[in-house]
This record gives C-alpha cells, sequence and structure tokens, in this order.
C-alpha cells in the first residue's frame, strides 16, 4: 500500500467519505475509500506515478453509483470449495 500518497490525499478522502455520507448514506471510512481506488479506479497503476491533482481529482469524481457497482461485483465473487462444503454442511443441520 503506498501509504505516503494515502497520507496526502487523506483530506480529499476523509471529505468524500463525507460527501457520500451526507448526499447518499453512503457509509465507508477513508481506508475503504482508498482501498476501492487502488482495486478499481487505479487497478493498472500506481497512484505513486500519478501527478496529486489528478489522484485527487480522480478520488472526488468517484459517484456512489461507482461504488454500489463495484460492491455488487465484489459481493458475488466465486465461491471456493472450502466455502461451498461449510454453507452446505450449515444447510444440512437447519
Amino acid at each position: 500500500m503506498s501509504h505516503t500518497r494515502y497520507e496526502e490525499v487523506l483530506p480529499a478522502l476523509e471529505t468524500k467519505v463525507a460527501d457520500l455520507q451526507t448526499l447518499s448514506g453512503i457509509c465507508l471510512s477513508p481506508q475503504a475509500l482508498w482501498a476501492y481506488c487502488l482495486q478499481c479506479v487505479w487497478y493498472n497503476i500506481s497512484p505513486q506515478a500519478l501527478p496529486i491533482h489528478k489522484v485527487v481529482a480522480q478520488i472526488f469524481a468517484i459517484q456512489p453509483a461507482d461504488l454500489q457497482v463495484s460492491e455488487r461485483r465484489i459481493g458475488f465473487a466465486e465461491v471456493t470449495p472450502e466455502e461451498l462444503a461449510v454453507l452446505h454442511a450449515n444447510l444440512h443441520e437447519q
């Protein structure tokens, strides 16, 4: 994790988190928003390689719908065989 860049843009992350909470009721931490940015916004480039104004602009450009689509995609991730066995065991216990 690029802590240096994270610390540099923490005020922008905190502001965006507050905006998302106020405008759309989405509650997440600055760390969670940073993780989203690393996975979905900068998935093929390091934020260290970008000028800081572009990093901040991309943080502020995130829309609630972007987070919801990402959450839906991540929420339906593949289930491992071990997880599937646990789910089946829980079904048979009921």
